[in-house]
């Protein structure tokens, strides 16, 4: 009983210390007058990751992972990178560096740290064998039409306009080009969590 209750501690930390960031991070959008940057996934991520935390379902958090895990993968290599060698791997993380320190920049470390705790969360909850990539797809899908509805497409938010990373697949419109990349990294992410049996139930 006193292992399920440090446990509950622990997870009840982790669904706080998500909803705090998230809440954290569209406030500051908000102070400084962007609050459209509240549509960023990261940031709509830390909020449903914290509550899939506080309900224990491994499903909510899951289909986060299964979205962010690889582009907050290559946010955090390009971070170290520069950190080590002081010059850029793909730019993305420029921003961090050229400006003075200030909330905005603290608000960005949740690149490096939402994947590796989630992950702490679902070995604590346990994976349902249910298909959360299903989820993923309506979010991306809904985000796709929102950003390019309601944003500036000089703001890109979610990539949505034009490749974050200058990169394009010859012949195809850009908005094809954005689901094939979204749908592969929701399928591949979900495949290998699933494989893991440290996360299975």
């Amino acid at each position: 009983m006193k292992k399920d209750r440090i446990k509950d501690l622990i997870l009840d930390f982790l669904g706080v210390f998500f909803l705090i960031w998230g809440i954290a991070a569209i406030l500051n959008q908000v102070y400084l007058r962007d609050a459209i940057f509240f549509l960023w996934l990261c940031y709509i991520g830390l909020i449903l990751i914290g509550l899939g935390i506080l309900f224990r379902s491994s499903y909510l958090i899951a289909s986060q992972i299964a979205i962010l895990t690889i582009p907050l993968l290559i946010w955090s290599a390009d971070f170290i990178y520069f950190l080590i060698f002081r010059q850029p791997l793909s730019g993305i993380t420029l921003y961090f560096f050229e400006n003075k320190i200030k909330f905005s920049n603290i608000i960005s470390l949740q690149h490096l740290f939402t994947i590796p705790l989630s992950l702490l969360a679902i070995w604590m909850i346990k994976l349902n064998r249910k298909v959360f990539w299903k989820f993923g797809f309506l979010q991306i899908t809904i985000f796709f039409m929102m950003g390019r509805f309601f944003t500036p497409a000089n703001k890109n938010i979610n990539c949505v306009f034009r490749s974050c990373f200058n990169t394009k697949i010859a012949f195809l419109p850009y908005f094809i080009e954005w689901f094939i990349t979204f749908f592969l990294i929701i399928i591949i992410t979900n495949f290998i969590l699933m494989k893991i049996k440290v996360f299975r139930r």
